[in-house]
């Protein structure tokens, strides 16, 4: 019996060196593409679908989030849509209408200001600020509207960040004194907006920055506006130079999203729509809807304004909420920023001095765990037996992972799971 059982741990640990060392090869291949969307998006795809889809997850001490949308309702009122409903402008939004919704907002940051001491912490202008409106590129005057209206505050009481796409940048570039004086004092705030997709099409990453250069210098590192946004929330500090320390590319699991889908849409007014997420702090309107709104919403809110009418050329492909929906640029940044309060900063993997003594081990405790119960019930090993050691197997492991991940740390339970299926099988 004692030479049975030594036998049978022999085996487990011969397993679970195996299981053990590919799980260390795959892990190291993890920024190839075809090793990332089989093995590391499968894994992450799978948990969130399954437990994380319409959870309302609280970000701890996070500041809600309010984003408005030049949606299908505001086009329509606005007179931006033709009978076919498509838009009537041209490229580039009209400027003038972002203009009027910052002019409106400071009013009302200046009234929380004033009397509830808690205006909103920012306010992201999700759009593209390159160039002029005009054919060749100057200045039209839309522009100059949307340009007047940033240096008429000398002491706005949060910060006014903008899209960094490309080197040209007509803020960032302009003449005026005061609105550089602005940028100066980082009163404006420019930051990247890359988001990464993979071979399946889908966003589940961003870009944490982005170099911009030209002919004459290096050029700047601008980071993620998302990371810019979360950095206001958590410190007054002003250098922001050593903000994307650890939110790096190669990091796949650092710069994932969560993307969570609405619970409902209200027509809070005729022409405005209100719309809550499965975020819990997350909550969507029309940006018609400016005018209604109730000032406490936005104490100390973080504020999103951007484009998300349908078809409006700056959509993704994401899995939220369990399903592969398109969602507008500005509600990615916005499930982006949701996912750093949550994880207060990032979602980090589990060091792999970590990892491959738990994979050893939850192999090991499985192979013999499963052969010991077969010894002292004096059965054989059959197809029914295969059924639930895989399902076994995946419980395990899924639990060790979703107990780690609410804490910030992502233990891939896939990679280990597949593994030791597929060792099990070949020696039995």
């Amino acid at each position: 019996m004692k030479k049975k059982l030594k036998r049978l741990r022999k085996r487990s640990i011969y397993k679970s060196l195996i299981v053990t060392s590919l799980f260390i090869a795959i892990s190291l291949l993890n920024n190839f593409e075809l090793v990332r969307e089989k093995f590391e998006d499968a894994g992450f795809d799978l948990t969130t679908k399954t437990f994380f889809s319409k959870k309302l997850e609280k970000a701890p001490n996070a500041p809600s989030v309010v984003l408005f949308g030049f949606d299908d309702l505001y086009l329509k009122e606005h007179g931006l849509f033709d009978e076919d409903n498509r838009t009537n402008y041209g490229y580039l939004f009209p400027r003038e209408h972002i203009a009027k919704f910052i002019k409106h907002f400071d009013k009302v940051s200046h009234r929380l200001a004033k009397y509830e001491g808690k205006p909103p912490k920012a306010l992201l202008v999700d759009m593209d600020v390159s160039f002029g409106s005009n054919v060749e590129g100057n200045l039209s005057a839309s522009d100059e509207a949307l340009l007047d209206v940033l240096e008429q505050e000398d002491n706005r009481s949060y910060t006014l960040l903008f899209p960094k796409t490309r080197t040209a940048n007509f803020i960032e570039q302009s003449t005026r004194p005061k609105i550089q004086q602005m940028i100066a004092s980082q009163k404006i705030l420019f930051g990247s907006a890359g988001f990464t997709s993979s071979l399946d099409n889908a966003t589940r990453r961003y870009y944490s920055d982005k170099t911009f250069s030209n002919p004459y210098d290096e050029g700047n590192t601008y980071p993620h506006v998302g990371l810019l946004l979360w950095h206001l929330t958590q410190t007054q500090e002003s250098n922001l130079s050593q903000l994307t320390k650890g939110f790096k590319l190669k990091d796949i699991v650092n710069n994932r999203i969560f993307f969570k889908q609405y619970q409902r849409a209200e027509y809070k007014y005729p022409k405005s729509q209100m719309k809550k997420s499965y975020w819990k702090g997350l909550t969507s309107y029309s940006a018609n809807y400016q005018y209604q709104l109730d000032d406490e919403l936005l104490e100390s809110a973080v504020v999103i304004v951007g484009t998300t009418y349908h078809n409006n050329g700056d959509e993704f492909e994401v899995l939220a909420s369990g399903n592969s929906i398109n969602m507008s640029g500005t509600e990615v940044h916005a499930n982006m920023l949701m996912t750093l309060f949550y994880f207060n900063g990032q979602l980090k993997a589990l060091s792999m001095w970590w990892m491959i003594p738990l994979v050893f081990v939850l192999v090991f405790l499985l192979d013999f765990g499963v052969a010991y119960l077969l010894f002292k019930l004096k059965r054989k090993e059959n197809k029914w037996t295969m059924v639930g050691v895989l399902v076994l197997t995946l419980a395990l492991m899924l639990w060790v992972s979703l107990m780690l991940l609410p804490h910030g740390i992502w233990f891939n339970w896939f990679i280990p799971m597949i593994l030791y299926d597929l060792i099990d099988v070949i020696l039995g």
